[in-house]
């Protein structure tokens, strides 16, 4: 009789062993499935690669042409911007900064006015992303806000301030800052278009 019960137990334990199994196994079937349908509906990113001096469109009827850059350390800060920015910018004064500046060329090629939000424009290597400086933007330019209105045909030069501290990349990558291949980025899909703001 006992080794009757103990045989029981064994079968439903062995049973919901088993039930727990299938259940496992469509589970990740569905996931499975879900994924597959997932990259079918939405197709991995074309990244679009515009050259220096190239202008290409940012936005319906906006162009956006990459000028100049300038790659700005701590001594180059405070003789553009002047001590006080280091302040700003490094509250606790540990670290050491770098500045990307990159001028750039707006141009509306539509037949109305357009406005385009500057926020929205990040700089990125394949390995690090970051937004706008509010502070450094103002100050190279006085005459705007962080966004530019065009009327038709009109174009606008504007330079986008991007800050990097040493704590956020490993010291190799910090020595190699200048050297790494910088973009400018607004949108990621569909299509990823990287505006290079050196020349390759």
């Amino acid at each position: 009789m006992i080794k009757l019960v103990k045989k029981q137990k064994m079968s439903n334990r062995k049973k919901e062993m088993i039930f727990l199994l299938v259940v496992l196994c469509l589970f990740v079937v569905a996931v499975a499935v879900r994924m597959v349908l997932v990259h079918m509906r939405y197709p991995q990113v074309n990244t679009i690669k515009v050259d220096m001096g190239t202008a290409y469109e940012i936005d319906d009827g906006l162009n956006m042409e990459v000028i100049k850059t300038k790659y700005l350390d701590n001594e180059d800060l405070i003789a553009a911007y002047g001590a006080d920015i280091i302040e700003n910018l490094d509250v606790t004064k540990t670290h050491d900064m770098k500045v990307i500046e990159t001028t750039v060329k707006l141009t509306n090629t539509s037949d109305e006015e357009k406005t385009l939000s500057l926020t929205e424009i990040r700089i990125e290597t394949d390995y690090y992303q970051n937004g706008l400086v509010p502070e450094l933007f103002y100050a190279e330019n006085e005459d705007y806000v962080m966004g530019v209105d065009l009327a038709s045909g009109e174009s606008k030069e504007t330079t986008l301030c991007y800050v990097m501290f040493d704590f956020q990349f490993t010291d190799k990558l910090w020595a190699l800052l200048e050297q790494a291949d910088w973009y400018l980025v607004r949108e990621e899909y569909p299509d990823r278009i990287r505006w290079a703001v050196s020349e390759t």
